[in-house]
């Protein structure tokens, strides 16, 4: 997939730039994803022609994603830095090395060996806090640019169709179009998964996190199957309440579900007294019906799949490769603490926007949750 973006950039470098900016009580994604939306609107008057704008709009929502990783990244490796716990481990094993059994035990660097399980145990929490941190927010925020992305493309496929059709769009009956300041606003929406909703998130895991591993030992020794067995009871925790439904906590990642959250999403996404009263009309309707897509059980059913394909990638990368022989027998043993570091490193791949992203981006149960919200009464 990697490949075909970037010879589509090669054909499209002119218009694809991407701006992402916050400041003033605003946020603005750019007009990449919203300017995009509007110069491949055509009128859509037979299934071939929709099928070649819906697929321009999921291309739109990749680039739209990747421009918006490093904002999230940033700030989870600063909040949940492990990198700074492997440092100070690898120093103190440096100077042990130099040490002479003339020179004073108590050299500072050199760490007592309660100092080192306590610093382990730290690296152990947050190698999987961070990974699983990293997972649900990109997953999560590809789902949230899917929707947003598709009703737009939806509802501005309609304003350009209007002159065939005598059906107007679903939630926006009296006006189908949207004027630019709305659609930058709406699709600044995920300022409140990329500031508010991955630290929620964060919280979750990290109970989850500390429930699951606090008991296991660093010197457990561990298979493939064992791996697996502690991601599952972790994603249990996290994702499913006690009747085994969906976690309700996991759509206030997306959007606020309370008053407040959702003033200051409004207020950061430059929605002030001068923000015009047809606008906010409108705007509230497109939040409205991306919350309606976000509690429905389709939702529920893409976002299992997504999370099962992400954390498939997780597997091999993680466990698979230390505990799965060159005869893909799952035979070998290690320790937890050996496994730490693969698990650490999962979370910067995670941002890069790489593999995991690959792997789930054009799945076809995306693809599928994604055409309903495009094409809904677009063909009779």
């Amino acid at each position: 997939m990697l490949q075909s973006l970037k010879k589509y950039t090669r054909r499209h470098r002119g218009g694809i730039l991407v701006t992402a900016a916050i400041g003033g009580g605003s946020y603005l994604i750019g007009r990449y994803a919203a300017g995009k939306i509007r110069d491949h609107q055509q009128h859509a008057n037979s299934k071939e022609t929709l099928r070649r704008l819906f697929q321009q709009n999921q291309n739109d929502c990749v680039f739209t994603v990747l421009s918006l990783l490093p904002t999230l990244g940033e700030q989870i490796f600063k909040e949940i830095n492990v990198e700074t716990c492997w440092q100070k481990l690898q120093r103190s094993r440096k100077l042990e090395k130099q040490q002479s059994d003339d020179d004073d035990k108590d050299q500072e660097g050199i760490l007592d060996k309660e100092t080192k399980y306590l610093l382990w145990e730290e690296i152990k929490e947050k190698s999987f806090i961070r990974t699983f941190t990293s997972i649900y927010s990109v997953t999560l925020l590809i789902l949230l640019m899917q929707i947003q992305l598709n009703i737009l493309g939806r509802c501005n496929r309609y304003e350009w169709s209007a002159g065939t059709r005598s059906e107007p769009t679903l939630h926006l009956q009296q006006s189908p179009s949207i004027d630019p300041q709305t659609e930058d606003v709406y699709l600044g929406a995920c300022w409140w998964l990329l500031h508010r909703g991955w630290r929620l998130c964060y919280q979750q895991v990290k109970e989850a996190v500390d429930e699951t591993l606090k008991s296991v030992s660093l010197k457990r020794l561990i298979n493939y199957k064992d791996a697996k067995v502690i991601t599952q009871q972790l994603r249990r925790h996290i994702e499913w309440d006690s009747d085994g439904a969906l976690s309700e906590s996991i759509r206030s990642w997306m959007l606020p579900q309370d008053l407040d959250g959702t003033r200051e999403l409004l207020d950061k996404t430059g929605v002030g007294d001068d923000f015009p009263r047809l606008s906010s009309i409108k705007l509230r309707s497109l939040l409205d019906e991306t919350r309606a897509y976000i509690n429905s059980d389709a939702f529920s059913h893409v976002l299992n799949s997504c999370l099962d394909q992400a954390f498939g990638v997780f597997y091999r990368h993680a466990f698979a490769e230390p505990l799965v022989d060159d005869n893909q027998a799952a035979t070998k043993k290690t320790t937890l603490a050996n496994l730490l570091p693969g698990v650490s490193r999962q979370a910067h791949l995670v941002i890069s926007g790489n593999e995991y992203l690959n792997e789930f981006v054009y799945s076809k149960e995306l693809e599928a949750f994604s055409a309903i919200i495009y094409t809904q009464n677009a063909i009779d």
